[in-house]
């Protein structure tokens, strides 16, 4: 019996970048840190089989019971996994994360049944669903603080919604220009965001300087050779990789 895994690896990389910065900044790392870790990703690993049923796919029968038992095997494991992290929180951390993770599941799958979720608002909760992952590995850390929390949330979807930009502007043919100016004012609208923060006291100005790697989407606009996806892909995760680390360090 096949596992169904999505081939969305980007998303497996945006969940563990901001598990990794969260888990950074909280500083504490425990035994179910990694377990939560592990739930995250087998959550995610749910996200593929939830989604063929939802759309109504005519598949087979014996193929949609695989795609129900596997969604059941990924939400069960992972559940049980979490237990160790939902045992230690304050019940004040555990209605404020349920709530934020329940409202931004059901969006994405109502957009899912819809048929909607190539939409750029449909990526973009996806991506803030994905991005849920960094202030679970606060609390998993020992962080406590929830305005903490939201701003290890925040930080990474302003930072991954930018790839949505970046990768329309070098594959789709429709409204490339649209999206080539989006993909270069992208940045700026980030700074301005991050710097309003930090003049209301909410972060520090450094955190400004996690922003840094988008500098390099800018380079969409003098590419005109065939766009390697594959190199692409390597390219994001060295500059994700460069953000968690320099996120991590202004936060703590």
């Amino acid at each position: 019996m096949k596992i169904p895994f999505t081939r969305e690896h980007g998303a497996y990389g945006m969940a563990i970048t901001s598990f990794v910065i969260g888990a950074g900044v909280g500083g504490t790392f425990k035994l179910w840190t990694l377990t939560t870790l592990i739930a995250v990703i087998l959550f995610i690993m749910t996200k593929f089989p939830i989604s063929i049923l939802l759309q109504g796919r005519e598949i087979d029968r014996g193929m949609r019971r695989q795609f129900i038992l596997w969604s059941f095997i990924f939400l069960h494991t992972g559940f049980l996994l979490s237990l160790p992290l939902i045992r230690i929180l304050t019940a004040k951390i555990l209605v404020f994360t349920g709530i934020t993770v329940f409202m931004h599941l059901i969006l994405y799958f109502l957009f899912i049944v819809l048929k909607k979720e190539r939409t750029i608002l449909a990526e973009v909760i996806g991506i803030g669903t994905i991005c849920l992952s960094g202030f679970i590995g606060f609390f998993s850390s020992g962080g406590e603080v929830i305005k903490d929390a939201v701003f290890i949330y925040l930080l990474p979807l302003l930072y991954y919604t930018a790839s949505i930009f970046k990768v329309r502007s070098l594959v789709v043919k429709e409204r490339r220009e649209f999206f080539m100016k989006v993909n270069l004012l992208y940045p700026l609208f980030c700074s301005i965001i991050v710097l309003i923060f930090a003049i209301m006291n909410l972060i520090e100005f450094s955190v400004l300087l996690c922003l840094l790697p988008l500098v390099e989407n800018i380079s969409v606009h003098f590419k005109k050779a065939k766009v390697d996806i594959r190199k692409t892909g390597w390219i994001e995760v060295a500059k994700a990789s460069v953000f968690g680390l320099i996120l991590i360090f202004t936060l703590r």
